[in-house]
């Protein structure tokens, strides 16, 4: 997704959707026009959308494109596995 200001206030107006259902119905399925809008915006931020069963985990999608547009890596992608870094701290502390 290009990071113009149109990008981030498309994505800030999603956001603040997405914030608004989910404090009104966390546990609900997301309507199919924001689950529709949510993807359309991942797809122009060149990841792969993920699918939110609940309004709560439309947040989470809304927040992860956020930190997209505003050039911060992808928490998804960024972070490894459990497993992967409690390997990693043992092999630091073998030093």
């Amino acid at each position: 997704m290009h990071r113009t200001s149109a990008a981030r206030d498309d994505v800030r107006t999603f956001l603040e959707h997405a914030i608004r259902v989910a404090r009104a119905e966390p546990d609900d399925p997301p309507l199919p026009h924001l689950v529709a809008w949510q993807r359309r915006l991942a797809v122009e931020a060149g990841v792969l959308p993920r699918h939110a069963r609940t309004n709560r985990e439309l947040l989470d999608g809304a927040l992860r494109l956020q930190r997209l547009v505003r050039g911060l890596p992808d928490p998804i992608v960024a972070s490894p596995p459990y497993d992967a870094r409690r390997a990693q701290a043992a092999a630091a502390g073998r030093r």
